[in-house]
């Protein structure tokens, strides 16, 4: 018996998750579903480069068309702005037993709370925040030894150019809680400098700094600058400072330690995902009750900045 999929979205993260697709041993069908022919195009070329039969792929302009009453994964790897709405529309039509989304979940914090509201079950739906179950990070986490008792000497800060910060900061925020299990106190957006058009066309970046505060004076800032730098994370413990060089696969420790290994691509990781969900119903991701709750916190206060700068009254942020 073939479980069924529905993957919504088919630009170049949704053939991403079509080519980890492809290496699931337990037998899919696979619909995908993209307004754009374009994309449905370029998603049929690797389903017909497919090196296996097991897989069965259907691709549809719109979620009215999925001919299935019931689909036991849905992933969302549309754009931030239209998942909610998205959402609504495939609740409305398709019994779905589990759900993958994207980062981030929406673009502001309402929009967050009513995808959770209705995905009644929010342990049955995970966020792609991907380092967790990257065996480099979870060798790195291993190795930073944090713990209860020496959560008073962490210190973390992270620093790059060009990197996305408005964007891609939940996935540092997901880092740190996954380390530490430890609630944000505040998010200070005071030292952001400005925003301006993000290289995705419609949406939005941001340039400057913010810090995240924990409780015991525990914090993390981050910084992105308008200069082509490569991202660092350095990690200040009890026993010295870990420094993450992402984009050549080394962390650095306090001793001269080298942990080398890389970020997973999304077509390498997703096998194992999807059959976690599929076989076991588990999943190493943050689910989406635990990640709506980061994202919430960082929405809010990046949409404070937003207004700041922008002199309006928006209720959200284009950011994806």
């Amino acid at each position: 018996m073939k479980h069924n999929i529905l993957l919504v979205g088919a630009g170049n993260l949704g053939r991403r998750y079509l080519e980890g697709m492809e290496k699931v041993k337990t037998p899919l069908i696979i619909n995908v579903v993209d307004p754009s022919n374009i994309s449905l195009d370029k998603a049929k070329d690797v389903g017909m480069k497919s090196k296996k039969n097991i897989h069965l792929f259907n691709y549809f302009n719109s979620i009215e068309e999925v001919q299935s009453a019931k689909i036991d994964l849905c992933i969302v790897s549309t754009t931030a702005s239209s998942r909610s709405n998205i959402i609504k529309s495939i609740i409305s039509r398709i019994d779905t037993k589990k759900w993958l989304l994207e980062k981030l979940i929406e673009q502001s914090s309402s929009k967050v709370t009513e995808i959770k509201d209705m995905i009644k079950d929010p342990s049955s739906a995970w966020v792609n925040t991907p380092r967790r179950i990257m065996d480099w990070h979870i060798k790195i986490k291993d190795r930073l030894k944090i713990n209860n008792s020496n959560l008073k000497y962490l210190k973390v800060d992270i620093e790059g150019g060009n990197w996305g910060m408005a964007c891609n900061s939940i996935h540092m925020i997901d880092l740190f809680y996954w380390w530490t299990g430890l609630k944000i106190e505040s998010i200070n957006v005071n030292n952001i400098e400005y925003w301006c058009n993000a290289k995705r066309n419609g949406f939005m970046e941001a340039y400057g700094s913010i810090k995240v505060n924990y409780l015991n004076g525990v914090n993390m800032n981050i910084s992105c600058h308008d200069r082509n730098e490569p991202l660092i994370i350095k990690i200040s413990t009890r026993f010295g400072v870990w420094s993450i060089y992402e984009s050549i696969g080394k962390a650095i420790g306090p001793n001269g330690e080298i942990i080398e290994g890389k970020l997973t691509y999304q077509s390498e990781l997703t096998a194992q995902v999807v059959e976690n969900i599929l076989v076991k119903g588990q999943c190493n991701l943050p689910n989406l009750y635990e990640s709506s709750i980061i994202h919430i916190d960082l929405l809010n206060a990046m949409l404070r900045s937003w207004k700041a700068h922008q002199i309006n009254n928006d209720t959200y942020i284009p950011i994806t």
